[in-house]
């Protein structure tokens, strides 16, 4: 499995309850879409802070299913107001363990 990181941002200006707001529907979009690829794993992190919001999504997907990838980061691209997406990188392969790993020791 290949994973890909994703990182959100906030857009100056913007509303915490805004940001807050479009978070939850992104946490429903991937809900969503994990119920229809089973294969898919997601990890999210999110920190809210005063003047701060900063994202990330980690997404692991089989060989030659990289569109889902390139499917979230347009989604949150055209879809959301207050949140956007930065460059899309990979971040490993592997089970989602040593991803995790990969983290902690980060």
């Amino acid at each position: 499995m290949k994973y890909y990181v994703l990182r959100l941002y906030k857009y100056m200006g913007s509303r915490d309850e805004l940001v807050e707001d479009e978070l939850r529907k992104l946490g429903e979009l991937i809900r969503s879409r994990v119920s229809r690829n089973r294969s898919v794993k997601y990890i999210t992190m999110s920190v809210l802070g005063r003047n701060r919001a900063d994202g990330m999504l980690i997404i692991g997907v089989k060989e030659g299913e990289e569109a889902e990838v390139q499917f979230i980061s347009d989604y949150i691209k055209s879809n959301f107001k207050h949140i956007t997406v930065g460059e899309v990188k990979e971040f490993g392969r592997g089970d989602s363990r040593s991803i995790l790993e990969m983290l902690v020791n980060f």
